[in-house]
């Protein structure tokens, strides 16, 4: 069911084509998972979203694990997904665009839950600089759960990760989140980096360090 929730007495209903890609569990015999089953458009079930609400209904003989609305992100709207917490992490781990995993990882981020925790820090390591950034960003609740775990990964990440962006903001998480004598090698190893960013916040942790308290 999709609704368009536009003030209609100021605005026009909409006739928006939409992709949907449907997606069933892994088959024991079948490896290649994701397996979409069909995009509407491209196998000749275009669908048009003209009414106020709209109900589509698609002929399986399955229950799907997920079905990915505007499957190729060219929608220009507002949009409010209904998603639970495992239609989010599908969302994630077998969808490919950006737009996919940066939707994902903001909603997981929200999540009170250990799993979805998991997921944001599996983001950590994401192929895209901007959603390794939006994933050092939304530690809040994962460092709850995880701050352990996440010591070494930010330490990791503070020394190897390619982009200087990268590196800087996980020392800022580093710094932000533990006071600990042996992250000191961290930071002194970031002194030597050819980025000013890093140097930057080094140099940062270095002065809170160095402060006087009185």
């Amino acid at each position: 069911t999709i609704k368009q929730t536009q003030n209609l007495d100021e605005n026009p209903l909409y006739r928006l084509p939409v992709v949907v890609d449907i997606y069933f569990p892994e088959d024991t015999n079948n490896r290649n998972f994701p397996r979409t089953i069909y995009t509407t458009i491209s196998n000749g079930y275009k669908k048009v979203i003209s009414k106020e609400e709209e109900i589509f209904e698609f002929p399986l003989e399955k229950k799907p694990s997920f079905v990915n609305v505007d499957a190729d992100k060219s929608l220009l709207c507002v949009k409010k997904d209904n998603k639970t917490k495992e239609e989010w992490i599908e969302q994630y781990r077998h969808c490919s665009l950006y737009l996919d995993h940066y939707e994902a990882i903001e909603k997981l981020a929200n999540m009170n839950d250990s799993i979805a925790a998991k997921i944001v820090i599996k983001a950590l390591s994401d192929s895209s600089r901007a959603i390794r950034l939006l994933a050092l960003r939304s530690l809040k609740k994962p460092m709850d759960i995880y701050k352990d775990m996440l010591k070494e990964a930010l330490k990791e990440i503070s020394l190897k990760d390619k982009e200087p962006s990268v590196r800087a903001a996980a020392i800022k998480q580093l710094s932000a989140n533990y006071e600990d004598s042996t992250l000191m090698d961290v930071y002194e190893k970031a002194f030597t980096d050819y980025s000013y960013a890093v140097v930057g916040e080094a140099l940062a942790v270095n002065l809170r360090a160095t402060e006087d308290p009185v």
